[in-house]
This record gives C-alpha cells, sequence and structure tokens, in this order.
C-alpha cells in the first residue's frame, strides 16, 4: 500500500461561463522543482500528474474525482509549488482557454481548483481615500457625462454616414 501521508488532493469542476456547459480536457499539474527532504539526505522529485474531465467537468484521476499531489509535511516544509495547465478544453466541442497557474500546497489538504486559481487584477485605477463618502449614483454619474456640444467635426470622417450623422446633429451626450 502506497503512503499517503506526504498527499494533498486538488478537486475542481471546470463550466464554460456562458451557459454551464461542463469543460472536457485534461488538466496537468508539474512541481516547480525537487525538494530537499530535511528528515533524510534526499532529494523528492515528485512526477507530472495529468487529470482528466469527466461528462460532468470534475476533475478525476484514474476513475476518482480528484488529483493526489505531493504535498510538504515536516521533511519539506513551507509546501510545494505546483503549476497548473490546461489542455484540449473545450464546450460543445469549441476550444476553451484558461490561462496557466501556480499555486503552494500542503500535505493533508484538499483543495479547489476554484479557490487556488488566481483571480485577475483591474486594469483600472482604485479611487483615493473618501473618494466616494457622501457621494450619491446620482452624483457620480452626472459627474461622468461628456457633451460634444463644442466638438467640430473631422473633415476626414464626413464622407461615414454614421459619424456625418452624429456631428451634424452634436447633441448626443456620451
Amino acid at each position: 500500500m502506497a503512503d499517503t501521508t506526504n498527499y494533498a488532493t486538488v478537486t475542481g469542476r471546470l463550466l464554460a461561463p456562458s451557459d454551464n456547459t461542463p469543460l472536457t480536457g485534461y488538466v496537468k499539474f508539474t512541481p516547480a522543482s525537487a525538494m530537499l527532504d530535511q528528515n533524510a539526505p534526499a532529494t523528492r522529485v515528485p512526477a507530472r500528474v495529468v487529470g482528466a474531465l469527466d461528462a460532468d467537468g470534475y476533475l478525476v484521476q484514474d476513475g476518482h474525482r480528484g488529483v493526489r499531489l505531493f504535498g510538504s509535511d515536516a521533511g519539506v516544509p513551507g509546501g510545494v509549488t505546483w503549476r497548473v495547465e490546461f489542455s484540449q478544453l473545450r464546450a460543445n466541442g469549441k476550444i476553451v482557454h484558461y490561462d496557466p497557474f501556480d499555486f503552494i500546497i500542503n500535505a493533508g489538504e484538499t483543495r479547489d481548483l476554484t479557490a487556488l486559481s488566481p483571480v485577475p487584477s483591474s486594469p483600472g485605477t482604485a479611487p483615493g481615500p473618501g473618494a466616494a463618502a457622501g457621494v450619491s449614483m446620482a452624483e457620480v454619474q452626472s459627474a461622468l457625462q461628456v457633451h460634444v456640444d463644442d466638438v467640430e467635426p473631422h473633415p476626414a470622417y464626413d464622407d461615414i454616414p454614421d459619424l456625418a450623422l452624429f456631428y451634424a446633429n452634436r447633441k448626443a451626450v456620451l
């Protein structure tokens, strides 16, 4: 019987964002590096692990939901870093892309891919301290309105009907 004390489990379900169709394809887990075991003069070299998505979009390995990965223990403290990559993902026969990412997992943990996945950052700018305090939504909308009454038409756009009509009316409020 295999020693399970150094393993963690990763679960997950992948669905298409538009209609919750289960995705099909493969999920590959690659260790970031070999690990030095502090309890023994040895290097642990975990192998790449590949899971599949079943008919319901669940991550499976050897017919069971979830994938077992080597995790940290007393000999390898601090967690083990894995890179997860997605290949041949499809929803209703259409290719779906999911960016790879890295995560750390410890022995004995069961973690879901959704919780491990990083949340994309916004390219926008956050308001300064107190920026929204005491300001109503109507005031924000009013401040964001842009009037184009003073915009002069550009001669190069006069041949384009929609823009010519836009500049002719010049009463639009964005």
